[in-house]
């Protein structure tokens, strides 16, 4: 529910001619000054929790380096939920490799987060008044009560499934 409500107050479902956000330039959007502002934030807000053995930071000596895991290489893992796409992104992975040379690192991904598999679905055989897909109706009430705000059609394919992968 927070998170709709900072949604709504920076109108993000509101038309971008009354939206003040929507009418800053591109220009001014991930300008160098920004992008400098974000890295002395970062920079100033790490915190190394556990350096046990004093093995950090890594030598640029060390001969190899295992980089394990699901979200090593994971960029749209990195954004979080409700956000938008980011110009760039660096996972852990890229980072060691701005640093080393590839050739000194081992990258295993060690498991998936989710069982591999394909969940086939039933959604590609409905069908509503002859067209394909499913209607759908909108209110802008919790009570669905009074005039509705939209009634759209969405069409699903027979192909579509799902993959947890």
């Amino acid at each position: 529910m927070r998170v709709l409500i900072g949604r709504f107050d920076l109108g993000d479902f509101d038309d971008n001619a009354i939206v003040p956000w929507a009418q800053i330039p591109a220009s001014v959007l991930n300008n160098y000054e920004h992008r400098q502002l974000a890295l002395d934030m970062a920079r100033q807000t790490m915190t190394l929790l556990h350096n046990k053995n004093n093995i950090l930071p890594l030598s640029k000596s060390v001969k190899k380096i295992a980089v394990i895991g699901p979200n090593a290489n994971d960029k749209v893992m990195l954004w979080g939920n409700y956000n938008g796409t980011p110009v760039r992104t660096f996972t852990i992975l890229d980072g060691i490799k701005s640093k080393l040379p590839e050739n000194r690192i081992v990258f295993d991904k060690g498991c998936d987060l989710v069982e591999d598999k394909v969940t086939e679905s039933y959604f590609g055989q409905l069908s509503f008044e002859g067209k394909q897909g499913i209607k759908v109706t909108y209110w802008n009430n919790r009570e669905r009560t009074g005039d509705n705000i939209a009634i759209v059609q969405i069409p699903i394919h027979k192909n579509d499934h799902c993959r947890s992968a």
